[in-house]
Order: C-alpha cells, then sequence, then structure tokens
C-alpha cells in the first residue's frame, strides 16, 4: 500500500470512529474538569485507528497480545 493509500484509509477509519464513538459528546465530555477534552479525544481516535490500520497480525494493549481481529 502507498502512503496516499494509506493516508487515505486512516481518514476513512478516523471519520468512521468519530461517528460510532460520538465524538463531539466525548470532547465536550472530557473538558468538565478544565482539560482540552478534545485533544484527549483526537489522541482516543489516533489509538484506535493506528490499531486498526496496523500491518501486524497482533497488537499489544496493557502489556497482553491480542489479535488484530480482537482489536
Amino acid at each position: 500500500m502507498n502512503d496516499e493509500n494509506k493516508k487515505e484509509e486512516i481518514e476513512i477509519y478516523t471519520e468512521v470512529v468519530k461517528e460510532n464513538i460520538d465524538y463531539w459528546d466525548l470532547g465536550e465530555w472530557l473538558c468538565t474538569d478544565g482539560r482540552d477534552g478534545y485533544a484527549e479525544a483526537d489522541n482516543i481516535i489516533g489509538f484506535i485507528v493506528d490499531e486498526i490500520c496496523s500491518p501486524l497480525p497482533y497488537g499489544t494493549i496493557k502489556g497482553q497480545s491480542f489479535p488484530r481481529s480482537v482489536i
């Protein structure tokens, strides 16, 4: 996969994840204690998209390996 296709794939999955986790509600909820909730929401979404788009067969979460299909 070339860089342009990878970038497009990441953009598509980012939008799908934002829709599925109610990005605006999450960002607003994370702002309740004075933090930049939308920056934190972007970090969460980035982590999810990285895991979805990774070519590796396994991913590690909190020190435990999981098959990509589970993540």
